[in-house]
């Protein structure tokens, strides 16, 4: 049986299902907004972050809000042309801190290595990281499907994150401020029909890594932490598309919320702590003035 995922960023693994995220369609545009920018409240100050899966509704949501607290943002991309589309989404944030990079696979170990490397080079030790990547598959039942099938599905949903975490956290400053932060769904923890087993088997996948390295790390830093999402998400201000049972009738809420939460468990969440994600939890997040 042929591939039946689709490749892409956590944001886009979430788009399928009831407690994760809606796929938005405005198209993307080189021109900046040119609405005030929002107050800065550089918590994040000199710090460097490095976010992976930065194009996607979720890494998007959250590069924005890490300038808006004042770090400097290298945001790993797919394609070139999706620069223009996080500029977009960027927009009233101090985007001069914004450092898109092009990695085509970073799941290809060569290209991650390559890409990391060059990082600490030009902009030293690395702060904090978050890996948002992922993937949605619903080729059909268990039983139906082959070994190869059943391997490539494993890789597409952890692969990117094992990679990324093989050569982000032995180059993070050892520091007790220092974090990793790994953006996941609840894909893992249900199965949402039949036809789409093998996703909870690659959700289960990326938790094990989450845990293999927080085992790792338990003792020195960075700290290791999870924010598990179990709500809809939508790029900023648009409506997400109810083209799939599994959304419609959920509320949907701003990525930039996301964001907010994502910068707060980098810099205050303990070590090895899973955060948990839900749209009540999200009715309480205030954005910045601006947003």
């Amino acid at each position: 049986m042929g591939p039946a995922f689709q490749r892409g960023t956590m944001a886009e693994l979430l788009e399928h299902a009831s407690q994760y995220e809606a796929h938005a369609s405005a198209p993307a545009s080189a021109t900046a907004s040119k609405d005030p920018a929002a107050p800065v409240r550089n918590r994040l100050q000199g710090r460097l972050c490095v976010v992976g899966g930065a194009s996607g509704i979720v890494g998007s949501g959250i590069s924005r809000q890490l300038l808006m607290e004042g770090a400097k943002v290298v945001a790993l991309l797919r394609h070139e042309d999706q620069t223009a589309g996080l500029l977009k989404e960027c927009a009233g944030a101090p985007t001069e801190n914004l450092i898109p990079v092009v990695v085509e696979d970073v799941s290809k170990e060569e290209q991650c290595r390559e890409f990391v490397t060059k990082v600490v080079a030009e902009h030293g030790p690395i702060d904090h990281a978050i890996s948002c990547f992922g993937a949605w598959w619903s080729g059909g039942v268990l039983t139906e499907q082959t070994y190869e099938e059943f391997s490539r599905v494993i890789a597409n949903f952890a692969g990117s994150h094992f990679t990324f975490s093989k050569y982000v956290l032995p180059q993070m400053k050892q520091s007790p401020a220092s974090s990793f932060l790994y953006i996941t769904g609840g894909v893992g923890k249900r199965v949402l029909s039949a036809d789409s087993g093998l996703a909870t088997v690659g959700g289960a996948a990326l938790y094990g890594i989450v845990r293999a390295a927080q085992a790792q790390y338990e003792a020195v830093p960075p700290r290791i932490n999870e924010l598990r999402i179990y709500a809809l998400v939508t790029r900023h201000g648009e409506t997400p598309r109810y083209d799939s049972h599994f959304v419609q009738g959920l509320r949907a809420h701003s990525n930039r919320k996301i964001g907010n939460l994502a910068a707060e468990a980098l810099l205050s969440a303990g070590p090895d702590e899973r955060m948990e994600v839900t749209s009540e939890r999200l009715d309480g997040v205030m954005l910045m003035v601006g947003d």
